[in-house]
């Protein structure tokens, strides 16, 4: 069970470099979200939902849209990177490979997952370059290994790609 979910506190700014900027990526270069393989989920957990499907009626949840305009709908443990994989014994049920021109991007980058009470929760997987929410238009780093509650508008920065958040009713 991953610690609870903390709030976002501002960080003071530490000294480095900026991540160096990565060229605009042309429709033609852009690479289809795939479902993850199976991994150890049971049949029943294998259910992949469609992510263009629309919501059933009462249904609540969290959509993710990408900087190639793709969206992905986060119903469980998702994973992103550049070529993310499920920890040993882990339960995914979505993998997002996400192309990085400048290398800036970890193979498995970070997590996104909902939480029981319905909250989205991001998490960085110690990754290299860190990862960033934009709140406001306030960055702050999130800790490697510890989840961070996201809210509908925030912008999650994984490197040089950026994922908007919005909450779907």
């Amino acid at each position: 069970q991953p610690p609870a979910p903390q709030p976002l506190a501002p960080q003071p700014p530490a000294p480095q470099d900026p991540a160096p900027r990565a060229p605009a990526v042309g429709p033609d270069q852009r690479v289809p979200i795939t479902p993850a393989p199976p991994t150890s989920a049971t049949p029943a957990q294998q259910h992949r939902p469609d992510p263009a499907a629309p919501a059933a009626p009462g249904a609540s949840g969290w959509t993710v849209r990408l900087d190639t305009g793709e969206e992905l709908t986060v119903d469980g443990l998702t994973l992103l990177g550049r070529g993310p994989q499920a920890r040993a014994g882990e339960s995914v049920s979505r993998l997002v490979p996400l192309q990085s021109s400048d290398m800036s991007v970890s193979k498995t980058h970070a997590q996104l997952q909902v939480a029981d009470d319905g909250t989205l929760v991001a998490m960085d997987r110690g990754s290299t370059n860190g990862s960033v929410v934009v709140r406001r238009g306030v960055p702050r780093h999130l800790s490697p290994g510890r989840p961070t509650t996201l809210l509908d508008g925030d912008v999650l920065r994984l490197g040089d790609r950026t994922l908007e958040i919005s909450r779907r009713a």
